[in-house]
């Protein structure tokens, strides 16, 4: 992700603000509680989270979970994934630590691809996301979606789209992939991958 990722800008809907350079989790990001970043398919809204992931890891700023939303539905909800997400390789955590670490406040939840979510679970999703919400207050939340009639139920979210690539960017990206193509191709001739 490293090697490819070239930095993307992301601009508050509504706002007559100058585009944020996301470089890694934005100090910007660090003052607001619900942001949602939407997008049209292609403009690199999950590399984006995972980056900021990544940042956020590095830094140590918070407990960072990344939730992939298409995951959830009536029988699988927020609170299941995180509590799968989080457990260790030799046992589970039991939930009830698992609520008690959330009360902290010391995570970023990324919530990655909302328009993911089945149609048939989109309703009962969206209000499970609410109820997490409300209850886990002093954290902070990064939802990505396409547009979506169905994020008006998260009006209370900052939002924010991403801008398009400069021809130069757009460059830099296709050199990148180039060369990252070109490290695999050595190894995939001698039969090593």
């Amino acid at each position: 992700l490293r090697d490819l990722f070239v930095p993307l800008r992301v601009v508050r809907d509504f706002k007559r603000e100058d585009p944020i350079l996301i470089q890694g989790f934005p100090d910007e990001f660090r003052k607001m509680q619900k942001i949602l970043i939407v997008d049209n398919a292609g403009m690199g809204k999950s590399t984006l989270s995972k980056s900021m992931f990544l940042d956020v890891v590095e830094r140590n700023l918070a407990i960072p979970v990344f939730v992939e939303l298409r995951k959830l539905g009536s029988s699988h909800r927020i609170l299941d994934e995180i509590c799968e997400k989080l457990n260790s390789v030799s046992e589970p955590i039991s939930r009830d630590f698992v609520l008690n670490m959330i009360q902290t406040g010391h995570f970023v939840f990324f919530l990655d691809g909302f328009y993911e979510i089945s149609l048939n679970d989109r309703e009962i999703v969206t209000r499970d996301l609410h109820d997490f919400f409300e209850k886990a207050l002093s954290n902070l939340f990064i939802m990505t979606s396409r547009q979506e009639d169905a994020l008006k139920a998260f009006g209370d979210f900052a939002r924010y789209s991403i801008t398009p690539l400069t021809k130069t960017e757009a460059f830099e990206l296709i050199r990148k992939y180039d060369m990252c193509a070109g490290s695999w191709q050595a190894p995939l001739a001698e039969g090593l991958i």
